[in-house]
């Protein structure tokens, strides 16, 4: 953690030790608890050998009462491997075996200090959770166990009651990957390892709703990284994104229908070469009754075989499969043709999806991929449900990735119990 988010994090708490009322602000604050053991296993046809992670996340914080318009929260989160030297986790030098990005660590995973107004405004500075949208271009990847936070600060102004404006500077990315001294490669055995992203980064986010029928966001992010790789350049993106739920029925489980509509630029900024040049495009219909919805989709991460929009900060393990075989959008772009269903039969949640993977910029088949996961809460402990998962990702290459001019296929498999509290 760097020496801005320790500053901020000491002058909040000792902040609250000065007041007259730190009994309240601090006894009747809110903990949490969230544990979460699991195995991924992953099949890679480019290597001999398999990847098995058994890994443990724990993390423990706790948020105190506001007090005078002022809160704070410190979280501690931990990741423990049961068989480190089975996969590679970007930070074990494991080169042998394909990555399962969950590294052993322990730190600070939060640790902010918030002051609001009466009218809701707020600013929020330390090491905290940044979030925007569906967190395509930026999010916490809270699917891996090291979760993404983020050094710097957050106003977020509700400007009448349809009207959210939110601003964001970023200074730091606390990242569930591990880098090397140079910020680009895998760190080695016996090097120095990292998990700070530093850049300058800023992010603006305009979002109106007067209705569930719509809601209008307009958005731009600025990221200047410290150190560019061909996946994290960087980049200065605009988009505008419109989302709704319009009822086709009557009722308690009314039919519905879902849609979203998005497009952004993304050019050159900072240091970046003048290739930096690319669109992204969404469309997605779908229907909604009760515990059941299903949606079709389409998206488009513009690429002319020099550059393909990239989204390096985004929960990336969320968009274009669960395989993470496009975490980094090849030169050629992608266009990603996918329909999803799900829905809840006793007490099981169900999803599945299916993808239809091809290059923007050419006439080229990369894959294809179906997803399925399942997931039932079990016996409650101290009033909150256990939770089993299971998950499964096949990936399917035609024409892409390529390992010694041959296609590989990827197929991961996942099964885990967490526990919030």
């Amino acid at each position: 953690m760097n020496r801005l988010t320790l500053a901020l994090a000491a002058t909040a708490f000792c902040g609250l030790s000065s007041a007259a009322s730190l009994p309240d602000a601090l006894l009747q604050g809110t903990p949490t608890l969230d544990l979460r053991l699991r195995y991924e296993s992953v099949e890679q046809g480019n290597l001999a050998s398999d990847a098995h992670a058994t890994t443990l996340r724990g993390a423990l914080g706790y948020t105190t009462k506001p007090w005078q318009g002022f809160d704070a929260r410190a979280e501690l989160e931990g990741v423990i491997a049961a068989n480190s030297d089975l996969y590679n986790s970007t930070g074990n030098g494991i080169g042998n075996r394909p990555v399962v990005a969950d590294p052993e660590t322990l730190g600070f995973n939060q640790a902010w200090l918030r002051y609001t107004l009466p009218n809701k405004i707020s600013l929020t500075a330390g090491r905290q959770r940044l979030s925007f949208d569906n967190a395509r271009f930026i999010g916490t990847v809270g699917w891996r166990q090291d979760e993404q936070t983020y050094d710097g600060a957050l106003l977020v102004a509700p400007l009448g009651k349809d009207f959210v404006a939110q601003l964001a500077h970023i200074g730091n990315v606390n990242s569930f990957r591990r880098f090397g001294p140079n910020l680009i490669a895998a760190c080695a055995v016996s090097g120095p390892c990292s998990a700070d992203l530093s850049l300058n980064g800023q992010a603006l986010n305009l979002a109106y709703s007067s209705s569930p029928k719509l809601k209008l966001v307009g958005y731009s992010y600025w990221l200047d990284f410290t150190a560019n790789t061909a996946a994290r350049r960087d980049t200065r993106t605009l988009g505008v994104r419109a989302t709704g739920r319009w009822p086709m029925t009557a009722g308690k489980e009314a039919l519905s229908l879902d849609y979203t509509l998005e497009a952004a630029e993304q050019q050159r900024y900072g240091d970046s070469p003048q290739s930096v040049d690319a669109e992204y495009r969404l469309a997605e219909l779908g229907l909604s009754q009760g515990v059941f919805n299903g949606k079709l989709g389409y998206e488009v991460l513009g690429g002319d075989g020099i550059y393909g929009f990239q989204t390096p900060l985004a929960s990336l393990h969320a968009f274009q499969g669960w395989a993470d075989v496009f975490l980094a959008t090849p030169a050629m772009g992608i266009r990603d043709a996918y329909v999803q269903v799900g829905g809840t039969l006793a007490k099981t949640a169900l999803q599945a999806s299916y993808h239809d993977y091809k290059a923007d910029s050419r006439n080229l088949d990369y894959g294809k991929e179906i997803n399925v996961q399942a997931t039932r809460p079990l016996v409650p402990l101290f009033g909150k449900p256990l939770t089993l998962g299971l998950k499964a990702a096949f990936y399917e290459a035609e024409g892409f990735p390529v390992a010694a001019g041959k296609p590989y296929d990827t197929t991961k498999l996942w099964a885990w119990l967490q526990y919030k509290l």
